[in-house]
């Protein structure tokens, strides 16, 4: 089978099954059918619940594809647990993230005020878990994956860092500098999933990304509204800032990141350099 009909088998078969574990929801929150589902996306319950049903399908699907129908092992698509891995990533986004929000602050382009710790910090932790083991698996497992079965590293990179960005098009308060650093975070997410050779260093990297940006810094996360530990004041212009698109709609975000896609490129442990089809 030709790597792009896979691909669209692939996801038929992840939109199947996830709509099939939706199927409680709609007795769960009975609001998903009507005018109130716009209020849903305001509730902590709902937001984690349907995030958990997303993430199964799509683990669920992966799996089906993978081992049912191409008869090939999970590993072949990095889809392995390694907890070093997973903190690495996590520790990552919290430098990346942290380094973000003090560069605002020595501008003076954003105020930081303390705002309080609440019960949302905890479900958000875990909401953006269940956001990254999906979106990781999808993105970075199996379209990373099969594009490097087809192209070399180089391009498959790209290629699945703009599918990755393209994702997210339909966000709320969507820019093009907004769909420029998702892209890359694809691309650095992608960078430490194939050196590490685990899709953990890639959801760690894209938790702490989401959690730090939102619900720790205050940030709007990819055009979602969020509530952190810190109210953000904004002083400067948006493109610095990143107005109601969050941190990934400042166009600082865009440089910070390409040093970072460098960093990891020199300095990050186990990079492939022997195989024509790994990154060079």
């Amino acid at each position: 089978m030709a790597f792009w009909l896979r691909i669209i088998v692939y996801l038929g078969v992840c939109l199947g099954v996830v709509f099939c574990c939706y199927i409680p929801l709609f007795l769960l929150f009975p609001e998903l059918i009507g005018n109130n589902y716009p209020n849903l996306m305001n509730d902590q319950r709902y937001l984690i619940t349907s995030q958990v049903a997303t993430a199964l399908g799509i683990s669920i699907g992966t799996y089906l594809m993978i081992v049912k129908v191409e008869n090939r092992r999970l590993t072949e698509y990095l889809l392995n647990v390694n907890i070093i891995s997973l903190l690495k990533g996590f520790l990552l986004g919290i430098i990346l993230m942290s380094f973000f929000s003090s560069l605002m602050i020595v501008m003076g382009w954003i105020q930081f005020n303390f705002n309080i710790f609440s019960f949302h910090l905890a479900t958000s932790f875990i909401l953006y878990f269940f956001v990254a083991v999906a979106e990781e698996i999808l993105a970075r497992g199996y379209i990373l994956n099969n594009l490097k079965d087809r192209f070399n590293a180089p391009v498959a990179l790209v290629v699945s860092s703009v599918i990755f960005g393209a994702m997210h098009v339909g966000n709320d308060y969507f820019t093009w500098i907004g769909f420029a650093n998702i892209s890359l975070s694809g691309f650095l997410m992608g960078q430490v999933a194939l050196k590490s050779k685990s899709i953990s260093a890639a959801i760690g990297l894209h938790w702490s990304w989401n959690f730090f940006q939102g619900p720790v810094f205050g940030f709007a996360v990819s055009g979602h509204k969020e509530t952190g530990i810190f109210k953000t004041d904004v002083l400067g212009n948006e493109i610095f800032t990143g107005g109601n698109f969050g941190a990934e709609g400042s166009i600082i975000l865009i440089s910070i990141s390409i040093v970072f896609i460098a960093l990891i490129y020199r300095f990050y442990e186990n990079f492939p350099n022997s195989n024509s089809k790994e990154l060079r």
